[in-house]
């Protein structure tokens, strides 16, 4: 955390940020405007993208493989032990996470899949995308991936431990230093998460 924190207190001290944060005022027009010229984002993200920046830049964005794989989030799938309908619920599960599933998923919406078989399947790795400058999405989202750790925490303060990070960072950017910026963030981690 601390490498990447260092990456981004870099980029806000160089002024190579926007100065927004994603999903709230002033980003979609953004990308639409072609007011800042990257977005660290996840595969699922860049149906958002497309769709806000819009015909006029189709071509003009491309994907670039990021310094390090890493998750943001992902889905969760469960049966309630006492559901009427147990096996059924199970079977559903089961054929919603095959492989073959997943890469359907993939080439419909651009959800990464989180099966290493799937990752192998030709419609994900020889996929292409058109609005992204024919950019090889399969082969780089398949390999960041692969980077994941098998085995991850997502405990229930991920969300909140996500935006203090954010908030932080912006600290940076509107000129704190960035010992400081980190030092409030981590003090208001550890009250969250306390």
């Amino acid at each position: 955390m601390k490498e990447a924190w260092g990456l981004a207190s870099d980029a806000a001290e160089d002024g190579l940020t926007a100065k927004l944060r994603q999903f709230q005022p002033g980003w979609d027009p953004g990308l639409a405007n072609g007011t800042f010229a990257t977005a660290v984002c996840p595969a699922w993200m860049l149906s958002h993208i497309s769709e806000k920046a819009g015909d006029a830049n189709k071509g003009k964005w491309d994907v670039a493989r990021a310094p390090k794989g890493a998750n943001w989030g992902g889905s969760f799938l469960g049966v309630v032990e006492q559901s009427p309908v147990k096996e059924e619920a199970r079977k559903l599960v089961a054929w919603l996470t095959a492989p073959e599933q997943q890469a359907h998923i993939f080439k419909e919406i651009g959800n990464i899949p989180s099966s290493k078989e799937a990752l192998e399947n030709p419609d994900v790795k020889n996929a292409k995308s058109e609005y992204f400058d024919n950019a090889p999405i399969g082969q780089i989202f398949g390999a960041a991936a692969q980077e994941i750790p098998d085995k991850q925490v997502l405990g229930r303060k991920d969300g909140t431990i996500k935006d203090t990070f954010s908030q932080g960072l912006a600290l940076v950017e509107q000129g704190t230093a960035r010992d400081k910026a980190w030092n409030t963030t981590t003090e208001r981690i550890e009250k969250a998460v306390g």
